[in-house]
């Protein structure tokens, strides 16, 4: 488990189950919306900020259950299961998941998302 200062430099707790359980869920229906069917992960992510657009809630709170899934603890085989059912891909273990994981959040500019109720 991760507590304390992540790679990035964000602090990070680990989340109760129903947190977890509720990214992984957001994960997995963007996965399947979007990767499921397109085997070029480009195309697929393309695909998702066009459809996503200017609706900047869903990219936010889509990115926030990314953040979430690629750092918390799951048990051994969640994340490889995830990818592999969810968009298709052929992944050898939960490490390499998470990195595809993380390759499609940016790809698919989920990085650059914003609150913007914050800013009011």
């Amino acid at each position: 488990m991760s507590n304390g200062p992540a790679e990035d430099g964000d602090d990070f707790s680990e989340p109760d189950a129903e947190t977890r359980e509720a990214a992984l869920s957001r994960v997995r229906s963007y996965l399947e919306r979007f990767y499921r069917d397109e085997p070029d992960n480009v195309v697929a992510s393309n695909n998702a900020l066009l459809a996503l657009g200017p609706d900047w809630r869903e990219r936010w709170n889509t990115a926030n259950a990314f953040r979430l899934v690629t750092r918390a603890a799951f048990p051994p085989g969640t994340l490889k299961e995830l990818v592999d059912q969810s968009a298709h891909r052929l992944i050898r273990d939960d490490g390499q998941a998470r990195e595809f994981l993380q390759e499609m959040y940016a790809l698919s500019s989920l990085d650059t998302a914003v609150n913007y109720d914050e800013l009011v």
